[in-house]
């Protein structure tokens, strides 16, 4: 893992980052948080949230 980081950033910056860094994996190229129960839950974007909200409840 490539822990390198911008001259200006403080180690306080540096360990908040790792913080929520760790929240998240990308399997596959997909983005993934983790959820406290260890489920990945897929991240998705604005308009992709819309289609599944309205496929959902259509």
């Amino acid at each position: 893992m490539d822990h390198t980081y911008p001259e200006a950033v403080t180690p306080q910056q540096r360990r908040r980052l790792r913080i929520i860094v760790s929240k998240y994996v990308i399997i596959e190229l997909v983005l993934y948080r983790k959820a406290f129960d260890g489920m990945l839950l897929r991240c998705v974007d604005t308009e992709e949230s819309k289609r599944i909200l309205h496929e959902s409840h259509s």
